[in-house]
């Protein structure tokens, strides 16, 4: 038992410095986010909204990490936040649209097609359609130096969760959109949080 929690331990220093804190960021922002969608409430209990004050205060590097990766990805998030700033009737469709198209391209910056297939067996159907990788093929490659103990749990719920909110943004298809103000802006509250993680990680130590 105590040889498994030396190992344990280990494997917590070897991690970059920002993933402890920001794993628990990435919990607590999911909670919200899938809270925000299923309630209608457009109200947070004091102690989130301040934690949410914070966390927006910390996303602001969001756009400078972007530039990093691609400056072209500042026009889809741009394009989000502006129409949210709007109140046109199909403002809804526009932010979805705009966080869909970010992400489509950020996944395919993030993990290209030739390194995510090098990584993974050809075997795993989880992992590809129609020859290419998928979406959780490029996540979990993303978060590959990460995936052990003690976080191979969470990197495996945090890939699922990105996961769903990934699915989220294709209601983008549908006629009614019906969000909220609230959920509108926990979609983008966890959008730039998944983003600098997911950043973070490709960028290395």
């Amino acid at each position: 038992m105590q040889d498994e929690l030396v190992e344990e331990d280990e494997h917590t220093l070897q991690l970059p410095t920002f993933v402890l804190p920001q794993t628990s960021r990435e919990v607590f922002l999911h909670a919200y986010c899938l809270r925000s969608i299923i309630s209608n409430e457009d109200h947070l209990a004091v102690e989130e909204e301040k934690l949410i004050e914070v966390i927006l205060e910390e996303n602001k590097e969001c756009v400078h990490l972007l530039q990093q990766v691609h400056p072209g990805l500042i026009v889809p998030y741009r394009g989000a936040y502006e129409a949210f700033q709007k109140t046109n009737t199909d403002r809804i469709r526009h932010i979805l649209s705009s966080l869909r198209e970010l992400w489509n391209h950020l996944l395919r910056t993030l993990a290209p097609n030739k390194e995510v297939l090098l990584w993974i067996s050809n075997e795993s159907e989880e992992y590809l359609s129609n020859g290419k990788p998928t979406k959780r093929a490029r996540l979990m490659y993303i978060c590959r130096n990460i995936n052990n103990e003690p976080l191979s749990d969470f990197v495996d719920s945090d890939v699922k969760a990105s996961l769903k909110f990934i699915d989220t943004l294709n209601r983008v298809h549908q006629i009614d959109c019906p969000f909220t103000e609230e959920q509108l802006r926990a979609l983008l509250i966890r959008s730039d949080s998944i983003i600098i993680f997911l950043i973070n990680l490709w960028r290395g130590p």
